[in-house]
């Protein structure tokens, strides 16, 4: 997440965690493998029975800060697997016997405990939005670097997300016409409630732009402003797949 692994060392610790986290049931990261044995003098985590609490069930907060680091990294499929499996357990209320939520954890055999953490559930929105959606702030202005897979989009060629940044409400349109996949599209128009904005392209990163404030905020007129984003394929002579490193 801080950018002291290299790209190796990142694909072989996501190898590692699913080879040995990965819960073949339910799908989700387990916290822990196995202790095997009680030792209290270690702490509370080994009285509990394997795939409860912290012995091993799938711990949300956990699975959402992989999350985010992966697709910091640009590991965006392998992040975008991890989400998914998240998903479907949050989804499914006849196994978890919650409302779909995010929860604390759920157990071995997927139902769900503690039906909702604050920690879990803002990292997971804090990984979708900046992560997954690319939107954040930078000094100020807005950074824009989509993450997005082709199968996330509609029919239409649509994605759509909901934030709030500088004190402005603002609904996000993805277009997509393409169904390009993530490491074949670039930015390559923005219009704020139907008027073209100037963006400014990053040099370390062809797949990402920056809005200024005052520009966003000029057009920012409305109490929920449109804010559309049309991708655009990739030159030949550009590079198709983004650099991990260069993920802000």
């Amino acid at each position: 997440m801080f950018g002291t692994a290299t790209e190796k060392h990142v694909q072989s610790l996501y190898e590692s965690v699913i080879h040995y986290l990965r819960n073949p049931e339910t799908g989700g990261l387990r916290l822990c493998s196995d202790f095997k044995e009680i030792k209290l003098d270690f702490g509370r985590v080994t009285g509990f029975v394997y795939g409860y609490k912290e012995h091993g069930a799938i711990w949300n907060q956990q699975n959402a800060m992989f999350m985010y680091g992966l697709y910091k990294r640009g590991f965006v499929r392998e992040g975008f697997d991890v989400f998914n499996d998240v998903l479907k357990l949050i989804m499914d209320s006849g196994t978890s016997k919650i409302m779909p939520c995010v929860p604390s954890f759920f157990d071995k055999s997927g139902r769900g405990g503690y039906s909702y953490l604050t920690g879990a559930a803002t990292w997971f929105v804090l990984a979708a939005l900046t992560q997954m959606s690319g939107l954040r702030g930078k000094k100020g202005d807005l950074y824009i670097q989509p993450k997005l897979l082709k199968q996330q989009f509609d029919r239409e060629g649509l994605v759509g997300v909901s934030f709030t940044f500088l004190g402005k409400r603002i609904e996000v349109t993805y277009v997509n016409q393409k169904q390009l996949d993530w490491e074949y599209y670039r930015i390559g128009h923005i219009t704020m409630n139907g008027e073209e904005i100037d963006f400014v392209p990053q040099t370390d990163n062809i797949t990402a732009v920056l809005v200024k404030q005052e520009v966003l905020l000029k057009q920012c007129v409305k109490r929920v402003n449109q804010l559309e984003i049309v991708l655009l394929e990739l030159d030949n002579r550009e590079v198709a797949r983004p650099s991990r490193t260069n993920s802000v």
